[in-house]
């Protein structure tokens, strides 16, 4: 099981992954720079992503 914390930051990695591979099409899987999974439990959660140009224009 995950907590939804947990949740939502695997879907932040996913998301880091997306992009990631966008730029390097072999990149691996894995936590984004400064992340650690099990996630520290005395770490503040990571900044929220801004949301980028390309996702303003997927529908």
């Amino acid at each position: 099981r995950m907590t939804m914390e947990e949740f939502e930051r695997y879907g932040r990695w996913t998301e880091d992954y997306q992009r990631r591979l966008q730029d390097h099409p072999h990149a691996q899987f894995g936590p984004p720079a400064g992340e650690t999974w099990p996630p520290d439990p005395n770490a503040p959660p990571p900044p929220a992503r801004k949301p980028s140009v390309e996702d303003e224009f997927i529908e």
